[in-house]
């Protein structure tokens, strides 16, 4: 019956695969990013029966510019498990991406659950530490965003990386910045 669907989700996983597999240099373009990310969220609304939808706003200007491959899906895989999963209704996530003069911004906010300010705080422990983000290391970890930050850090220097923010019980939004 999902005969159909089957096949556009293989088409999807392909396309991850084909990210992840590839050795380009590790850098896409904003496009190419947001075609993996596409890819991955259509397998995710068809896994989870569309309990989630996701806006994707990028501006005009921004789809050229080149950036690590694969700091995206993370972001928003964080945003659907630990923010919109749990919680009763419908989730929202937006994605964002803006050119300010030399920096890239690229957001995302749900409209999950949200953390708590002691949370918010171990989590930035986790970013600021030399610590791989692993479960041995902490009660629970974000491996995702860890990896995300710290390769940021490792390309661009300490001026960059991601900033959180979040309310419990409204959403969390995470940004990640880079130079262009």
């Amino acid at each position: 019956a999902h005969y159909t669907g089957m096949q556009d989700m293989v088409v999807a996983l392909e396309n991850i695969l084909a990210a992840v597999l590839n050795r380009d240099g590790g850098f896409y373009t904003v496009r190419d990013e947001q075609s993996v990310l596409e890819s991955y969220i259509y397998i995710m609304q068809f896994r989870y029966m569309d309990s989630f939808e996701v806006d994707i706003n990028l501006s005009p200007g921004i789809l050229d510019c080149k950036v690590p491959k694969l700091i995206l899906q993370p972001i928003v895989e964080n945003s659907f498990i630990h923010g919109i999963k749990p919680m009763d209704g419908p989730g929202h996530i937006q994605l964002m991406a803006e050119r300010l003069d030399n920096t890239v911004t690229l957001t995302v906010m749900d409209n999950g659950v949200g953390m708590d300010e002691d949370a918010l705080n171990k989590l930035y422990t986790l970013l600021d530490s030399d610590q791989p983000g692993h479960k041995e290391n902490y009660e629970w970890a974000s491996i995702g965003l860890k990896n995300v930050h710290d390769r940021l850090r490792y390309l661009y220097g300490s001026d960059y990386g991601i900033t959180l923010y979040s309310t419990p019980g409204v959403g969390t939004v995470v940004k990640a910045t880079i130079p262009a």
